[in-house]
C-alpha cells in the first residue's frame, strides 16, 4: 500500500521571513511613512498599522552585547545618540564607548571607584571632541574628561549636607559645559566642567522674596522665600532637565524653576505645588464607582522639548488595585506672567495602558516628542498621544527573555509629519518607532480609529483591537519574532475583530498581495489563519469566540492547509503534462479569473475558497476529451492516488487541530471523503465498461482506494451508510467477492454485504437472497442480517430462519429483545419468555388494536399456564410474577383509558405520553412492587395540566374512566386517579359535581327499575344493590380509606332542558330511598344518614 505525506511543509514562508530581518550595523535609518497593512512584507519591519511601524534598524556592537550578556541585568545601561554617532555602555566598573565612524572606535574606561550601582554619566559632544562626566551616586564623587582620547579624569567631590544623603540626577547644559547635581535631600549643585578643573557655581533664591510662588485654590500667588533648603522639608529631587537658559527640577511634590544667566548662576524662579493637580488630572481616568481618596500619586520623571512646557510621568495607586500601580504621562505649561507671577497648568493627561506590581523595583523612564511621549519599562515601550487630538497608545512589548536599554527620541517632529524613537533591546538589537501624527490625529471620519473625539468608543475600540490582533497574526507568525503581541479586552467586540481579521485573509485583499510568489502567499494565508486562534489562545481569549466562529476558523485553516498541499502535489507531477493540463482545465472551469490562464499555483493562492469544487472539475475532466484515451488510465490512477494522500493529510490537519479550537465534533461534510468517492464511482464505472482486464493497475488502486474509505467510515462518529454500500457494490461489481469479506472483517462492517444482499430488487425470499454468504460466512453473517432485519422493521423475516439455522436464532433472540420475539416463544412453547416478551412490547406499543391482540394472546397464555398447574407443571413457579390475571386486568383498563383519551384529546404526543405513564405503573405492578398510585394519579395530573381541555370534557372522561365494569381492584385504581386530580384545576363548582351524581344516577335507574318491580326476593335485592355504581364507589372509598367531598342528594339534582326522561326517576322520592339503602348497605352501619355519605370523586 502507498506511504501517505501527511504534512505540508512551510519552506518558503520560513525562509520569507528569515530574509525579511537580515540586517547590518548602521545608525542612519530611512525613514517612510506607514502606507498599507503590506508591513509585514516590508524589510526589518517588526509591527505596525497604517499610523506606526516598528522597524528594526541593526544590532548592537559585537562588543556590547558580549559585555551585556555578562552583566547581572540592572548593572549596565546604554545611552547613545545616533546623530551624533556614538554608544556608550555602562557598567558599575567601566565604561564602554563606541564611536560610529568611516573606521569605527571602541574605547574602554576604567572607572576608580567600584560603584555599588551604576553611575551617572553625561557626555558632552562637539565637533572636535566628546567630554564625559562620571557622578558616582554613593561616594559623591564627580570624574571629568574633557577628552575622552587623550586627557585624564578630573576629580571632585560634592559637598553632601549628610552622610545619608545620595545623588539623585543629573542635567548638563550642553553649550556651557554645565552639570546640575541633584541629591535625596533636595539640594541642587550647579557644577562648571573645564580642562583640569570642576567648579561649583554659586545658586540662590530671587533677592526680592518673590519668585518662589504655591498653587492655592487655582491661583498662584507670591510667596517668601525659604531662608535655606533646611528649613524647607527635604524632598528627594526625581529629575532634572534642561531647555535653552531654563532648569527644571522635579522633586517629589514640587517642581523648581531655576533660570540661568550669562554667568552660569542658576536663579530660583518658581517652586510649584503639582500633587493636587495631579490627582484632579488622573481622577479623569479613574472609574466614577471610585473614590480617589486615598490615591498615592509618585512622580518618576519629567522631559521638555519646549521651554515652558513639561511632560511629567507619575505612577498612582488605589487600594481596590491592591498591590499594583497605573502610570500616567500629563503635559503641563509653566508660563511667567507680566506681574512675574507663574502660571501653571496641566493641559493634558494620558494613562498609560500598563500596570505594574508595587515589588517591581524598576522604575520607568520618559522620552518625548512633539506629539507623543514614549514611557519605557524593562520589556515595554509604551507610545501615548501629549494631546487631546489623539487617543493614540501603542505598546512594543518584548520576548519574555529579552529586556529594553534605553529609549531615544529621534525625530522630535514638525506638524503633520513623523515622530520616532530609537529602542535598544539586550538580544533582538535596535528598533525604530516610528509614527505618522497627521494619521494618528486625524477625524474618526476619516477612518482615524485613534481620534480623540469619537461618536462611538465600542466601535473605535474595536478597530484598535482588530488592528492588534492583525499584527499579532502578521508579525507574530515568524519563528524568530523578536517582539510579543499581547492584546487583553474590556468593551470591545472581539467576536466582530476575529471575523473581520480571518474574512480579509480569505479574500485577496492587501493583507496578500498578488505580486507575492504563489507559492509564499499560499503557505502565508495558512499561516496566518491557522494563527488567528493561537493569538487567542495566548491572551486567553478564547471564551469570547462562540463555537460556531471557531468552527469557521478551523473550516477556513483546513481549506488553506487544503490549498497549501494541492499546490506541492503539483510542483511534484508539474512535467507530467496529461495530469497539469487536467489540472489546468480544472482551474479555468472553477474561476472566472483562470478563465484564459489556467495557472493552477495562481488558483492556489488566489482562489482558495474553490478548492473543493476545483477537485470536482479535476475529476470530471479525466473522464473528458481532453484526456487522450491511452493516457486515461495513468491520469485516473495518479488522481486517484493524489485524493487519498490529500485525505489523510485532511485528516492529520483534524486530529492536530480539533483540539486546538476546542471543538468536540465536526458534524460537517467530509467534502475530501465525497471527493475521493466521487472518483473511486467514476473509476469503477470507467473501468467496467472497459475492458477490466486490461486496466488491471487501476483495477488494484480501486482496491486500495475501497479499503482507505471503509477504513474511514469505520473510524467516523459521523458515518454515511452510503459510503460503504457504494464501495462494496463496485467491489462485488469487479468480482472481488474475498476481498469484500476482507474489507468487511477489517472494518467489522458485514452490514453493508446484508443491505446489499437485501436491495429491493434483488428478487427471492429472505433465505434464497442470504444463502451464498450464509455458507461463506457462517453464524457472523446471520447475527448481521438478523440485526439489520430487526433494525429495518423486517424482524417477521427472522422467524423464517427458525427451522434451518435454529441454534443461531436462538442465539440471537437470547441476546436482542424485538417486538416479534413472543411470537418466537410461543412458537417454542417457552411461555414464561413469551408472556415476558409481550409485556415488553406493551411498554412501547401506542396502536389500541396491537395492545388489544397482545393482551389477547397474554390471556390464552395464563388460560395454559391454568390447564398447566391442574397437571402440575406451572410454568411460571420460577417467576417473581404476581396474578397475571391482575395484571392483565390493568393492561386492559390502559387500553380502555387510552380509548377514552384518543375519543376527547385527538393528540397522539399526549396520548403517547400517557401510554409511557401507564406503562411505567403497571411495570412496578408486574415486578411485585408497591405501585405509588399518588405518583401515578399526579404523573397523568401533569400531563392533562398541558392539555386544552374544558371542565365538562374533563369530568365525561373521568367519568367513563370509572364506568367500566372490570375487577373491584381496577375501579379503585381509577377512582384513586380522580381523587388525586384536586389541585389539576380550580376547585370544581357546584354545576360540576352535579354533572358528576346525574352520569351516576343515570346508571343507577335501572337498578332501582329492578327492584321496585316488586318480582325480586330480599336476596336478589341486595345483590342488584352491590352492583350499583354507587354503591361500588362508596364501598371502594371505604376499602382505601379515601376522603370524600359532600355526596349531592337525588332530588337535588339539576336537569337541562335537553336531558331524557330519566330525570323523573331520578328526582322521585323512591329512588331517593333507593340510594340511601345503597349508602347505608355500603357502609355497614345502618344509622349512617344519607347526608353523612361521602363520594371520592374529586377533581
Amino acid at each position: 500500500m502507498t506511504s501517505y505525506k501527511r504534512k505540508i511543509t512551510l519552506d518558503k514562508f520560513n525562509s520569507y521571513c528569515d530574509s525579511r530581518t537580515k540586517t547590518s550595523l548602521g545608525f542612519q535609518s530611512e525613514t517612510s511613512k506607514p502606507a498599507n497593512n503590506l508591513l509585514w512584507i516590508a524589510p526589518n519591519v517588526l509591527a505596525g498599522n497604517t499610523a506606526f511601524q516598528v522597524r528594526k534598524r541593526c544590532e548592537l556592537p559585537k562588543l556590547f552585547k558580549e559585555i551585556l550578556e555578562k552583566t547581572v541585568p540592572g548593572h549596565s545601561s546604554i545611552i547613545c545618540d545616533n546623530h551624533k554617532k556614538y554608544y556608550a555602555l555602562i557598567t558599575t566598573t567601566t565604561i564602554y564607548l563606541y564611536l560610529y565612524q568611516s573606521e569605527p572606535v571602541n574605547i574602554e574606561m576604567k572607572l576608580k571607584d567600584h560603584h555599588e550601582t551604576l553611575p551617572f554619566v553625561n557626555i558632552f559632544h562637539t565637533n572636535d571632541k566628546i567630554s564625559l562626566a562620571v557622578t558616582n551616586a554613593k561616594t559623591n564623587k564627580v570624574l571629568y574628561w574633557d577628552n575622552v582620547l587623550v586627557s585624564k579624569a578630573t576629580t571632585y567631590t560634592l559637598p553632601l549636607r549628610s552622610q545619608a544623603d545620595v545623588i539623585t540626577a543629573t542635567c548638563t547644559l550642553n553649550q556651557q559645559k554645565l552639570l546640575v547635581v541633584g541629591t535625596r535631600m533636595g539640594d541642587l549643585f550647579p557644577l562648571a566642567l573645564k580642562k583640569d578643573l570642576i567648579q561649583p557655581i554659586s545658586h540662590h533664591e530671587d533677592d526680592d522674596n518673590t519668585g518662589v510662588v504655591s498653587y492655592i485654590s487655582s491661583f498662584f500667588i507670591k510667596r517668601p522665600l525659604f531662608d535655606s533648603p533646611a528649613a524647607e522639608q527635604e524632598e528627594r529631587i526625581v529629575g532634572i532637565v534642561n531647555v535653552l537658559d531654563t532648569v527644571y527640577v522635579l522633586t517629589e511634590k514640587h517642581i523648581q524653576v531655576w533660570h540661568v544667566d550669562s554667568n552660569l548662576q542658576l536663579k530660583l524662579t518658581a517652586n510649584i505645588s503639582i500633587l493636587k493637580d495631579l490627582v484632579e488630572s488622573i481622577s479623569q481616568h479613574i472609574p466614577n464607582n471610585v473614590s480617589i481618596d486615598n490615591i498615592r500619586i509618585e512622580p518618576l520623571d519629567i522631559d521638555s522639548k519646549l521651554k515652558n512646557e513639561l511632560v511629567l510621568l507619575s505612577s498612582y495607586q488605589l487600594p481596590v488595585m491592591g498591590d499594583y500601580i497605573q502610570y500616567a504621562a500629563s503635559t503641563i505649561s509653566i508660563k511667567n506672567t507680566p506681574d512675574e507671577s507663574t502660571h501653571f497648568r496641566i493641559k493634558h493627561t494620558a494613562s498609560a495602558p500598563f500596570s505594574a506590581n508595587t515589588q517591581s523595583s524598576s522604575i520607568p523612564k520618559l522620552s518625548i516628542s512633539k506629539s507623543i511621549a514614549f514611557i519605557t519599562f524593562d520589556s515595554h515601550v509604551i507610545a501615548v498621544s501629549r494631546n487631546k487630538k489623539s487617543a493614540f497608545e501603542e505598546p512594543v512589548v518584548l520576548s519574555d527573555d529579552d529586556r529594553i536599554l534605553c529609549t531615544q527620541v529621534e525625530r522630535e517632529g514638525q506638524e503633520g509629519c513623523i515622530e520616532s524613537a530609537t529602542i535598544y533591546t539586550l538580544k533582538s538589537g535596535i528598533f525604530d518607532y516610528d509614527i505618522d501624527i497627521q494619521k494618528i490625529q486625524g477625524a474618526e471620519i476619516d477612518g482615524n480609529m485613534y481620534a480623540g473625539y469619537v461618536s462611538n468608543t465600542v466601535d473605535l475600540d474595536t478597530s484598535i483591537i482588530q488592528s492588534k490582533l492583525e499584527q499579532a497574526v502578521l508579525f507574530g507568525a515568524s519563528q524568530d519574532t523578536s517582539i510579543r503581541f499581547p492584546l487583553s479586552i474590556e468593551q470591545e467586540d472581539i467576536s466582530s475583530a476575529v471575523s473581520k481579521v480571518l474574512d480579509e485573509l480569505m479574500e485577496n485583499t492587501l493583507f496578500l498581495p498578488l505580486s507575492l510568489d504563489a507559492e509564499l502567499r499560499a503557505e502565508a494565508r495558512y499561516v496566518f489563519v491557522n494563527r488567528i486562534f493561537e493569538v487567542l489562545l495566548e491572551n486567553n481569549l478564547r471564551s469570547y469566540v462562540n463555537i460556531a466562529l471557531r468552527v469557521k476558523l478551523m473550516n477556513c485553516a483546513e481549506i488553506c492547509y487544503i490549498a497549501v498541499y494541492l499546490l506541492q502535489e503539483y510542483n511534484g507531477f508539474v512535467d507530467d503534462e496529461p495530469l497539469t493540463k487536467v489540472w489546468s482545465e480544472a482551474a479555468k472551469n472553477t474561476s472566472v479569473l483562470m478563465k484564459n490562464k489556467g495557472d493552477v499555483k495562481v488558483f492556489f493562492s488566489t482562489e482558495v475558497n474553490k478548492i473543493y469544487q476545483f477537485l470536482d472539475q479535476a475529476i470530471s475532466v479525466c473522464f473528458t476529451d481532453i484526456v487522450q484515451e491511452n493516457d486515461r488510465p495513468n491520469v485516473v490512477y495518479k488522481m486517484l492516488d493524489i485524493l487519498m494522500r490529500v485525505l489523510e493529510s485532511g485528516r492529520y490537519f483534524k486530529e492536530s487541530f480539533t483540539p486546538l479550537y476546542e471543538i468536540e465534533e465536526n458534524k460537517d461534510k467530509d467534502h475530501l471523503l465525497s471527493k475521493l468517492v466521487a472518483c473511486f464511482e467514476k473509476t469503477a464505472k470507467y473501468v467496467l465498461d472497459n475492458d477490466k482486464q486490461g486496466n488491471s493497475k487501476l483495477v488494484e488502486k480501486l482496491y486500495e482506494v475501497a479499503d482507505k474509505l471503509m477504513e474511514c467510515q469505520k473510524t467516523d462518529s459521523q458515518r454515511e451508510d452510503d459510503v460503504p454500500t457504494l464501495v462494496m457494490k463496485y467491489v462485488l461489481l469487479l468480482g472481488k467477492s474475498e476481498f469484500a469479506i476482507k474489507l468487511a472483517e477489517k472494518n467489522q462492517d458485514f452490514t453493508t454485504i446484508v443491505r446489499l444482499t437485501n436491495d429491493k430488487s434483488n428478487k427471492g425470499d429472505v433465505i434464497t437472497r442470504n444463502a451464498a454468504w450464509i455458507d461463506k460466512l457462517g453464524t457472523p453473517y446471520l447475527l448481521y442480517l438478523f440485526k439489520w432485519l430487526g433494525e429495518q422493521g423486517k424482524d417477521e423475516e427472522i422467524l423464517e430462519f427458525d427451522s434451518k439455522y435454529p441454534n443461531q436464532v436462538a442465539t440471537f433472540f437470547s441476546k436482542v429483545k424485538l417486538s416479534v420475539s413472543w411470537k418466537y416463544y410461543l412458537q417454542h412453547k417457552q411461555y414464561e419468555e413469551c408472556l415476558n416478551a409481550i409485556f415488553i412490547v406493551l411498554v412501547d406499543e401506542k396502536q389500541v388494536k396491537k395492545r388489544q391482540e397482545l393482551l389477547a394472546w397474554a390471556k390464552m397464555i395464563t388460560l395454559q399456564n391454568e390447564r398447566d398447574k391442574n397437571r402440575e407443571a406451572n410454568v411460571f413457579e420460577n417467576t417473581n410474577y404476581t396474578d397475571v390475571s391482575v395484571l392483565l386486568e390493568h393492561e386492559y383498563i390502559q387500553v380502555q383509558l387510552l380509548n377514552e383519551f384518543n375519543k376527547y384529546l385527538l393528540r397522539t404526543d399526549s396520548t403517547n405520553k400517557l401510554t409511557t405513564i401507564m406503562n411505567k405503573y403497571c411495570l412496578k405492578s408486574r415486578l411485585g412492587n408497591n405501585t405509588d398510585l399518588e405518583d401515578f394519579s399526579n404523573a397523568i395530573k401533569t400531563l392533562l395540566q398541558g392539555i386544552s381541555l374544558s371542565e365538562h370534557q374533563l369530568v365525561f372522561l373521568l367519568l367513563h374512566i370509572s364506568g367500566y365494569k372490570t375487577v373491584v381492584e381496577n375501579i379503585t385504581t381509577a377512582l384513586q386517579l380522580v381523587s388525586h386530580m384536586k389541585n389539576l384545576k380550580c376547585a370544581i363548582s357546584k354545576s360540576l359535581q352535579n354533572t358528576i351524581w346525574k352520569e351516576i344516577y343515570y346508571r343507577d335507574v335501572n337498578a332501582y327499575q329492578a327492584t321496585s318491580s316488586g318480582t325480586h326476593s330480599d336476596v336478589s335485592v341486595r345483590s342488584i344493590m352491590q352492583g350499583t355504581l354507587v354503591f361500588r364507589i362508596l364501598n371502594s372509598a371505604r376499602k382505601s380509606k379515601i376522603e370524600v367531598d359532600q355526596m349531592i342528594e337525588p332530588s337535588k339534582i339539576e336537569f337541562e332542558d335537553n336531558d331524557d326522561d330519566k330525570r323523573m326517576e331520578i328526582g322521585s322520592k323512591g329512588f331517593g330511598q333507593f340510594i340511601n339503602q345503597i349508602c347505608l348497605l355500603a357502609s355497614d352501619n345502618s344509622s349512617l344518614t344519607l347526608q353523612e355519605m361521602k363520594t371520592i370523586i374529586q377533581i
